[in-house]
């Protein structure tokens, strides 16, 4: 990890990721309750959540897939031209909106069992 005179982070990262990259960069490593990653763990999950109301986007280093209720599952790339989804994305997406909605309603946190 190469700190002085900053660096530049072009990958996908959202705001959960601040408190764990903030922890691994001041050399802690013990388990947080977050379900963000720091950005300089080797093989993180490049995959983003944003929620508006109830809609959802799941968004990918390639890709995102919009989640609209009542209405069909649409992925696109970041030319906004709309491509064929594909189930393992589409299905991590959901796994994200499902588990975050849980953990949520529950008031349960990501690593406390």
């Amino acid at each position: 990890k190469e700190f002085e005179g900053g660096k530049k982070y072009d990958k996908i990262a959202s705001q959960i990721d601040i408190a764990p990259t903030l922890l691994d960069v001041a050399g802690v490593s013990d388990t947080i309750p977050t379900m963000g990653e720091s950005v300089f763990k080797n093989e993180r999950n490049s995959a983003i959540l944003l929620a508006k109301k109830k809609n959802f986007a799941y968004m990918l280093p390639d890709k995102f897939i919009i989640y609209k209720k009542k209405k069909s599952i649409q992925t696109y790339n970041y030319s906004k031209e709309k491509i064929e989804s594909d189930t393992l994305d589409v299905n991590n997406g959901l796994s994200f909106i499902y588990s975050s909605r849980y953990l949520y309603k529950n008031k349960e946190n990501y690593n406390s069992k």
